[in-house]
This record gives C-alpha cells, structure tokens and sequence, in this order.
C-alpha cells in the first residue's frame, strides 16, 4: 500500500485548528496568526530528504507511534508514523494481522488518530475495529437516507414547476401551499434523522481517548500558547512592515484571556493532557500571569490605542 504522506498534517497547527472548531467554533484571529506564521515558515523552509515531525509540540501530544486513520470506499487505511518519521501503511480490515501486531508491540506508547475528525482513539485492536465499522455504517445509513430525500426533493421541485400556471387560480394557491407544506415536512423528517443518529454518536465518543468537547477545548488553548510564545520569540511583530501583524496579535492575545475565562479550569486540563513537567508547568503559570491572562488585562492592551 502507498504511503498516505498527506497523513503529515497531523503534525501542523493549522490542521489541529480545523479539528477543533467543529465543536468549539471559529477563532479568525487566531485563525489568521497560524496562517500568517504558516506562510513565514513556507518562505524560510528549507526541503529535507527525510523529514522529522515532532510528536510533542504545545498544541498536540503523541506517542512515540501513531496510527493515522483514514477512510474511503468502505474500508480503513492505516498510516502509521514512528518518531516523526513516515513508516509503514496497510488496510486494517485486509491487514488485521499487521494491526494487532502494531498494537502489541507499541505498547502505551500508540497514538491513534481519525484523520477526518482528529480524534484520538482508544489505542486497543478491538476499539479501532470497533470504531472503524462505526464510522462505516454510520456513512451508509446516512448515504441511503441523503439519496432517498433528494430524490423526494427532486420530485416535489418538479411538480412545482408544473403546477406554476396554476399558482393564480384558487386551486393554484391550494397547491402551492401543500408542496410548501410538504417540503417542511422533508425538512423536519431530514433533521429528526439526524438526531436519531445521536446514538451512533454517542457510540462513537465510546471510542474516543477524550470526549470531543474536552479534546477540542485543549487542543485550542494549546494553539493559542502557540501563537504566544512565537510571538514574544519573534518580538511580537514589533518591527517595521508588520503592523497588521502586530495588531492581529492584540486581538488574539485578548481572544486568548476570553477563552480562558470562559473554560474554567482549561490550564490545569491542558497541563495533564500534555504531562507537563514540573518546570514546564511553573513555566507556563508565570507565563501566562505575566501576560495578564489569568487576571485580566493584556499586557500589549494599550501598545496601539
């Protein structure tokens, strides 16, 4: 099987940014300083004949081996990655013996992450089996269900067309409010549908290593510190032709004291998810208290009033 290298995204900001606002919601400032810091490092990157990713930075976490899952056409690859580095791929249904001998002999040190979502799930055999015909009958069921109410849609969008010659006659009126009716009814029947999947949902969190929400709201504030320690590494952009950079920074900075205040307890989650050390803990507490995170004002607050 081809080694899935777009599976490297995994290891990039911008990636765990689009993973974490399916639950937590858009952030644009702080969506346009990973972009900005993406496009400085496309400028100074310099092309590698093997590249090491790092597994631990401040905005995700891995074990020394990750599995990246990916689904199409019924089925999972697994791509996996050792120390950084791309390794082996393989189906894990066809394969199943190449993934019970990852899983055995990686121990608890095995990340395993749905690349669609950027989930990480449960790193057992019988969970990512388990989680993988989940994901698979949940796309049927939806697929079956998406092509019975369009083909509805296209039915009634037809006979609305026939029946315009007769919108100005009392019949007319009649039955351009039953197909309007009707439609509202498809509507309501599409959106109960989607909540009866709430159990596959629920089973799918069964799966999971964190909770979506719990995982979502880390990796965000995790992103967050990011932008902050290359700001203050790179003078907060307080230099000549990077203005818009450096209020962009402010507005984060301020986004980032909103976002703790209304997580509570964000900082000490984000400690024991990452397994801070003692120093890395006390380093990023004083960090953040000097820059008026846990209290209340930024310290760039008044730099460009």
């Amino acid at each position: 099987m081809i080694n899935n290298t777009y599976c490297t995204k995994i290891f990039d900001p911008i990636y765990s940014y689009m993973c974490a606002i399916r639950m937590m919601g858009e952030q644009h400032n702080l969506k346009m300083m990973l972009e900005a810091i993406d496009n400085e490092d496309l400028i100074t990157y310099t092309q590698e004949f093997e590249k090491v990713y790092p597994i631990r930075t401040l905005f995700h976490k891995y074990k020394e081996t990750i599995l990246v899952l990916t689904y199409g056409y019924d089925t999972f690859a697994g791509q996996v990655f050792r120390g950084g580095t791309v390794a082996e791929s393989f189906d894990i249904f066809k394969d199943a013996d190449k993934l019970k001998s990852l899983v055995e002999t990686s121990g608890d040190e095995l990340t395993v992450i749905d690349y669609l979502t950027g989930r990480q799930i449960k790193p057992s055999y019988d969970t990512i089996v388990s989680y993988a015909n989940t994901v698979i009958e949940v796309d049927k069921a939806m697929s079956e269900h998406q092509a019975t109410i369009d083909a509805y849609r296209q039915e009634f969008k037809d006979f609305k067309k026939e029946s315009e010659l007769l919108y100005c006659t009392s019949p007319g009126a009649s039955y351009k409010r039953i197909v309007n009716l009707i439609e509202n009814c498809l509507e309501t029947a599409s959106t109960a549908f989607r909540a009866n999947c709430s159990d596959y949902r629920y089973k799918l969190e069964n799966h999971l290593l964190l909770n979506s929400w719990e995982e979502s709201k880390i990796k965000m504030f995790g992103l967050y510190v990011y932008i902050l320690k290359y700001a203050i590494d790179h003078k907060r952009f307080l230099r000549r032709g990077t203005n818009t950079l450096s209020l962009c920074l402010n507005q984060t900075l301020s986004g980032m004291r909103k976002f703790i205040a209304a997580n509570e307890g964000i900082v000490d989650k984000y400690i024991g998810y990452m397994e801070l050390t003692r120093n890395e803990r006390e380093n990023l507490i004083f960090l953040l208290s000097e820059e008026g995170m846990m209290t209340g004002k930024n310290i760039g607050d008044d730099l460009f009033c």
